[in-house]
């Protein structure tokens, strides 16, 4: 067996992961030590390579094991030789499944000598650091000596560029051969991968060029004869299980259809029925959960991480994910690497927002990784969970014709619900404690997050819930009558008119996902239904803000704690997603002021026209921002508000005003934008921010860590009057980083009192002005 010694440079450490699973790995011998180390390794290496060579395999891999011992951890090249060698050993004992993971191990080191080039993102094609071979490079040429050393430099970068593509070629060939013979739909398909890589390298010898080349010829009919026979033995165990074995998990072999996709071999299965339910065990046949990739994400229009990150206004580089209709229900959950399963550490559960239309919790922008080295690093380390829950359509669509079928409302929301539930049940098997759980979420996950308070049970479901600028006041349960007309228009929209309901569902069940939502028109309505069970009745104003009416939500029995606040400029969100709706925006919104305080004297119109500038003749560009201002006060400022005051006295309620302005390059520069806290917590956008900037991201979630933690954050709030205390975050840009206020309006919380006042002195009711927003969008005609 051939042995490849590098060239005596170290390795270049290109594109290095500095979110290394190995906190050691970058750590190095003293340079004697090192070279000390490595001789011994060599020495072993060479002793395994006689022994490979004299037909004792078994031998060898434990030399070659030794040789690992000895070899520094940060040598991945020398790593990857000693890896490779000991797939060939494991090659040669036909010991296919250890071959299979010595290659892997091989190439994985190879990849972090030498990554594989990258797909250039749009804008960035032209980028330097994406491969570096094949560049052209321009010596100094004004000093011999220098000029020497950079051609001695590029010399020994071109020999271990070589070195590391010669082992990557023996690793790949090992690896496909052993998948090939282990065989099975997923191992021949790992196979062909392989071999197509190998077709494109530029260094197989001969003999090895041939074997890719029939390889790839024989293979597909191979994966083919698999793919249908593991298929067929699937649906085949799914039926014999029979309706006892199913009945647990509230199902019946009637519940699965399955397609085949006579294009691609492939087969798709819908459930018939729409409850999510909580496994509990996985059967021995299903094989092992591969649970280190994101699972699908939930179906939803297929832009939805452009339009969310376009309204933080900065983008990061979105992940590879697949859509389902049935295998979407996963959680990421993020752990800290020290604890263990006697940890007992507290649980972020975290809900995404996207208008209940779009989100994934695998999306950049909820990556966990920076959040959680903050919490070990301010010694209140977290358990995060992060869901995903049906949307749109899948997730909230009912009628009366639906439900009398046994298809409940309120999918996506009983979706919250069996997430729940199994971080209760599992949550102790990933360190945390699921009598500490914190249910969180961001604008439409915030006001899930408190609807699910309102939840029928009796069950505590968290200890603490925090509500990033969303409630259900603003995303309130519709009612049914809403949903009948939103049902019809989507049955126009999918051509379903005139079919029997047995024949709908039929058509709904066989049609793709995607191409259900890809005919749904963005008017329909979609969203929390009223209906009886999962939601009662739709929250009010005076219901949340009153202790002591029975509108108020039930879980402030069982939640102590709630931490809730906005953005200084929310409502931008309606400027980005609805910019249409500006259209005779000043006209159509004096009359549904009117109409919604048609009981009220004429002058109280009249005033709140005045103090936000606005006259049924001020022109579109002037009016929408100062509309915006009005449903800011009304849906997200008072809304907080509410839910603040109204927080039963042997609890404790946390408001904080979040300041900061967007600093990104955008029609929104400059303010206090929709979700850019939510951008600020995670830390995943601290590169993009200065210092200043970065300071108030890592003030926020240090004080939301502490609430998560069971800490005191800052000052309670008791009442909007004068118990009133809240934290202010930003803007950094006037050096204001954290502080408090002990007003609810004005002075250091820069919110605006016209609505208060007028509640408190004309008798105007906070419920009577939520009416406007849904009145003036109802309006607007094209």
């Amino acid at each position: 067996m051939a042995q490849t010694d590098p060239p005596k440079a170290d390795p270049p450490r290109e594109n290095e992961d500095d979110n290394s699973d190995d906190e050691f790995h970058d750590a190095r011998f003293p340079a004697e030590e090192e070279a000390k180390l490595l001789e011994e390794s060599n020495a072993c290496k060479d002793q395994a390579n006689k022994q490979f060579a004299a037909a004792a395999y078994s031998d060898a891999i434990s030399t070659y094991d030794r040789a690992l011992a000895s070899c520094p951890n940060y040598l991945d090249y020398e790593i990857a030789v000693l890896k490779s060698n000991i797939s060939a050993c494991y090659l040669k004992l036909q010991d296919w499944k250890a071959a299979v993971d010595s290659a892997t191990a091989s190439i994985d080191c190879l990849d972090r000598c030498l990554p594989k080039p990258k797909k250039a993102e749009d804008g960035d094609a032209n980028s330097g650091s994406e491969s570096k071979e094949g560049a052209v490079v321009e010596l100094s040429g004004d000093d011999e000596e220098e000029e020497t050393k950079q051609l001695e430099q590029l010399q020994q970068d071109d020999a271990r560029r070589q070195a590391v593509k010669r082992i990557r070629a023996k690793a790949l060939m090992r690896r496909a051969r052993a998948k090939t013979e282990l065989g099975g739909w997923a191992n021949l398909q790992g196979a062909e991968e392989d071999y197509k890589e190998l077709a494109a390298m530029d260094n197989l010898p001969p003999s090895d060029q041939k074997i890719v080349q029939k390889s790839l010829r024989e293979l597909p009919a191979r994966i083919q004869v698999a793919r249908e026979k593991e298929m067929g033995e699937m649906m085949g165990k799914l039926k014999d299980l029979g309706n006892g074995i199913l009945k647990p998990f509230g199902l019946s072999t009637d519940n699965f259809q399955f397609t085949k996709d006579e294009a691609t071999g492939g087969y798709s299965m819908q459930f018939n029925q729409a409850d999510a339910e909580l496994v509990a065990t996985r059967a021995a046949e299903e094989g092992i959960l591969d649970a280190t990739k994101y699972g699908p994400t939930t179906v939803h229009p297929p832009m939805g991480c452009d339009i969310e990150q376009g309204a933080i206004q900065k983008t990061l580089p979105k992940k590879d994910l697949t859509q389902s209709d049935t295998e979407c229900l996963n959680l990421d959950i993020a752990v800290p690497e020290t604890s263990t399963s006697t940890s007992k550490l507290p649980v972020l559960l975290f809900i995404h927002g996207g208008g209940l239309v779009i989100g994934a919790n695998s999306w950049p922008q909820f990556d966990w990784t920076r959040i959680i080295k903050l919490s070990i690093e301010k010694e209140v380390p977290v358990v995060a969970v992060g869901i995903n829950y049906r949307l749109g359509a899948f997730g909230y669509l009912t009628s009366e014709e639906l439900r009398s079928a046994g298809y409940k409302a309120n999918n996506g929301l009983r979706d919250q619900r069996v997430s729940i539930d199994w971080v209760h049940r599992h949550i102790r098997d990933f360190s945390g404690d699921p009598e500490n759980i914190t249910l969180a979420g961001m604008s439409a996950g915030g006001a899930s997050a408190l609807q699910l308070l309102h939840f029928n049970t009796s069950t505590p479901l968290c200890k603490r819930v925090l509500s990033m600028s969303g409630t259900n006041l603003l995303i309130s349960p519709m009612s049914l009558a809403v949903h009948e007309q939103g049902y019809k228009a989507a049955i126009q929209a999918w051509g379903l008119e005139g079919l029997s309901p047995e024949d709908r569902f039929k058509a709904i069940l066989d049609t793709p996902a995607s191409e259900l939502v890809a005919k749904l028109p963005p008017s329909l309505p979609i969203g929390l239904a009223a209906d009886g069970d999962a939601i009662s009745t739709p929250p009010s104003f005076a219901g949340i803000s009153d202790r002591s009416s029975s509108g108020y939500l039930q879980g402030s029995s069982w939640c102590e704690e709630i931490l809730i606040g906005d953005a200084q400029h929310d409502t931008s969100i309606f400027a980005y997603t609805m910019a249409h709706q500006s259209k005779d925006c000043a006209s159509r919104f004096t009359t549904a002021l009117q109409g919604a305080l048609s009981t009220h004297p004429s002058d109280v119109v009249s005033h709140i026209l005045e103090a936000y500038g606005l006259s049924a003749t001020t022109p579109d560009t002037e009016a929408w921002p100062r509309v915006l201002e009005f449903l800011n006060d009304v849906h997200f400022h008072a809304a907080v508000l509410a839910y603040a005051s109204g927080w039963p006295e042997d609890g404790t309620a946390y408001v904080y005003y979040f300041n900061e302005t967007n600093p990104f390059d955008g029609p929104f520069k400059g303010q206090s934008t929709h979700i850019l806290d939510l951008a600020y917590f995670f830390q995943n956008y601290n590169e993009f921010l200065t210092p200043d900037q970065q300071e108030v991201a890592r003030a926020f979630a240090e004080d939301l860590l502490r609430f998560v933690s069971g800490k005191v954050p800052w000052g309670s709030c008791v009442g909007v009057g004068k118990g009133f205390s809240a934290r202010v975050f930003g803007p950094s840009s006037q050096k204001q980083i954290r502080r408090m206020a002990n007003e609810a309006y004005g002075g250091e919380s820069q919110r605006r009192s016209v609505l208060q006042l007028l509640v408190q002195e004309k008798g105007v009711k906070w419920d009577e002005l939520a009416i406007v927003f849904p009145v003036f969008v109802g309006s607007y005609s094209p």
